[in-house]
């Protein structure tokens, strides 16, 4: 008797639920969880109106929530996408009821969003779709949490000329007091390139890299173990701090000074203010460009130059900054640490590059290979350099 009630009462539900979908609609998938945290369980479904996706009548899907109050089930939040979707409930704070995590596929590509529909989010919700198509999770400083921010990419002119350059804005959002508080309150602009968190972690990504026959195309590249480099940042109150490791089988420098460009090295590249020139596109005095020599660990010692003559804070270089190379079976380990001001590291934000250059025949006299963190980037143009942002200390 009570399996036979438990069947009535099963296709019951089931029904209350179908009778929310339109005529022609197809469900797709179905999941229950306690989205707001009141100790009830709400059912999220998501159905195809008139298709299936990529069909000539498709016409969206549709993800509603719906909570049983009373003895019935009643639609408290709905939204639509043009696109194939699936979702699941994801936890991003302990105090924080889940969120629903919408995955959406299109020809494009796809993306991901976090919604959640209890009334007191309201203020979120507005955030996420007005100021961003979705948001990212990591634990970028370490500390076992995970921090929430968002990427807003516009176009925007420079100098009043035709071409436009793509704009990246960075935001993080922080949860206090049954409220998502943004920060900064104005976005940090960013490089159209890639970001890179100045927290210690190591970077060492096969996609973030490539190399380019610099000198000699007819050079063969025998993989990572003859050129590449894993880097890490961090920073504290009065510097930036790069822990390099270089990949080489052979290291090859004869010269010291300005010529250490003709061997084995590497430069870092530092914009350091990129609200007031975002758009130029040439090196000039605020922008930091170093060379870095390993030497040759017998007769050649290694050596840090500066290599651009018109920046005011990489003028004495070897005076503010401090470098320790040390040599590794299969190449060598940079350390850096170059002292910026207060004002410079209230910026938050510093255009950031680094290319490492290669030479391997005692017979040339310029490096044959180079690769890079940004993948395209172009040591004379700083809106081709990445973003290093200085994560609070």
């Amino acid at each position: 008797m009570s399996l036979l009630l438990f069947y009535t009462l099963f296709f019951m539900r089931i029904n209350s639920i179908s009778g929310f979908l339109p005529e022609d609609a197809v469900l797709t998938q179905t999941i229950k969880g306690d989205c707001i945290g009141n100790g009830k369980e709400e059912i999220i479904i998501v159905y195809d109106i008139n298709a299936r996706f990529g069909t000539r009548d498709y016409k969206g899907t549709c993800v509603s929530v719906l909570q049983e109050i009373g003895e019935k089930y009643q639609e408290v939040y709905k939204f639509k996408l043009s696109a194939d979707t699936k979702i699941r409930l994801v936890k991003i704070f302990d105090e924080f009821p889940p969120f629903l995590e919408v995955q959406w596929f299109q020809s494009i590509g796809g993306g991901n969003t976090y919604i959640c529909y209890d009334n007191e989010l309201k203020r979120f919700r507005e955030i996420l779709h007005l100021e961003s198509g979705g948001l990212n999770k990591e634990d970028i400083d370490g500390d076992g949490k995970e921090e929430i921010f968002s990427f807003k990419f516009e176009t925007i002119q420079c100098n009043e000329e035709e071409d436009e350059i793509n704009a990246g804005f960075l935001r993080f959002y922080r949860w206090v007091k049954n409220y998502f508080v943004s920060s900064p309150e104005n976005a940090h602009i960013m490089r159209p390139r890639m970001t890179f968190f100045a927290t210690a972690k190591t970077v060492f990504r096969p996609d973030f890299f490539k190399v380019i026959p610099e000198h000699y195309s007819s050079r063969e590249y025998r993989g990572s173990e003859d050129l590449s480099f894993e880097f890490s940042a961090r920073r504290d109150t009065t510097a930036v701090y790069l822990n390099i490791v270089v990949r080489d089988d052979i290291i090859l420098q004869n010269e010291g000074g300005q010529n250490i460009v003709q061997g084995d090295h590497l430069k870092i590249l530092l914009d350091t203010d990129i609200e007031k020139d975002f758009c130029s596109k040439s090196v000039d005095y605020d922008d930091v460009v170093i060379g870095i020599s390993p030497g040759n660990f017998f007769d050649v010692s290694p050596d840090i130059v500066n290599l651009n003559p018109s920046s005011t804070l990489s003028e004495n270089i070897t005076e503010h900054s401090e470098f320790l190379i040390e040599k590794q079976s299969g190449g060598y380990k940079v350390f850096v640490r170059l002292s910026l001001d207060k004002k410079t590291l209230k910026k938050v934000v510093l255009g950031f590059g680094i290319i490492l250059y290669d030479r391997d025949e005692k017979g040339s006299t310029l490096p044959e290979f180079e690769t890079s963190w940004p993948l395209d980037i172009d040591e004379n143009n700083p809106t081709t350099w990445g973003n290093l942002y200085l994560f609070e200390h």
